[in-house]
């Protein structure tokens, strides 16, 4: 959701492993949402744009965690001892960050989003 926001406001934005996304260099900024900080595939593709010489920006739960420990910044969600289920707490939390972000990015241009949105679906 984060990269879809991102191209509406008309920046170059791509998910990892989508069959668009371009090869990562050092100009470009990694961004990893992971809770625990140890997701294997997400610590796979943060050492790999840690080694590039790209930019790796984190948003997890576990300050010390391998994925923290290889980004900066580092955004800590602190969301111990929820009641929901698994992860949800994070990943909900996580969600408004990242459009927070983009609302401050958009500076309330919305009509440029509304632009961009997809209209094919």
């Amino acid at each position: 959701m984060g990269a879809m926001r991102l191209v509406q406001l008309g920046k170059r934005a791509h998910a990892v492993g989508e069959a668009t996304a371009p090869s990562f260099a050092k100009e470009d900024v990694l961004v990893v949402v992971s809770a625990s900080g140890t997701t294997p595939t997400s610590l796979l593709y943060t050492q790999q744009a840690h080694d590039l010489g790209g930019a790796v920006c984190c948003l997890t739960a576990h300050p010390q965690s391998p994925i923290a420990l290889l980004s900066d910044p580092c955004v800590i969600v602190p969301v111990e001892d929820s009641l929901q289920l698994g992860g949800v707490l994070f990943t909900q939390a996580a969600l408004l960050l990242l459009d927070g972000i983009v609302l401050a990015l958009s500076e309330g241009d919305n009509a440029l989003m509304r632009r961009n949105h997809a209209n094919l679906q």
